[in-house]
């Protein structure tokens, strides 16, 4: 760094300096949180695990849940086709009696 440089900085106000060290600072910080976060050493492994588990589980229950809705809904058309015939017969011994 040349003369010209020191003179610049020798010119300056405490407050500005002040504020430049304030920036840096925070600008590092900054550079040291999103390293961390694209390493993963945010959240602590046994956290990240426990977390992928739980997913796990509430997809396993959402799949249940799905299996046994269609079940459900697979037995209703058999009861609705049902009670359609039911209706159907019941009219037509109603016909033939008049």
């Amino acid at each position: 760094m040349g003369a010209e440089f020191w003179e610049a900085l020798a010119n300056l106000d405490v407050r500005t300096v002040i504020i430049g060290v304030l920036l840096l600072m925070l600008f590092s910080c900054g550079m040291a949180f999103f390293r961390a976060m694209l390493k993963g050493a945010l959240v602590p492994r046994s956290t990240h695990e426990d977390i992928i588990k739980e997913r796990d589980l509430w997809r396993q229950a959402h799949q249940e849940s799905e299996h046994t809705r269609q079940a459900v809904a697979d037995m209703l058309d058999k009861v609705i086709d049902q009670a359609t015939l039911t209706n159907d017969l019941l009219k037509q011994l109603k016909v033939g009696r008049r």
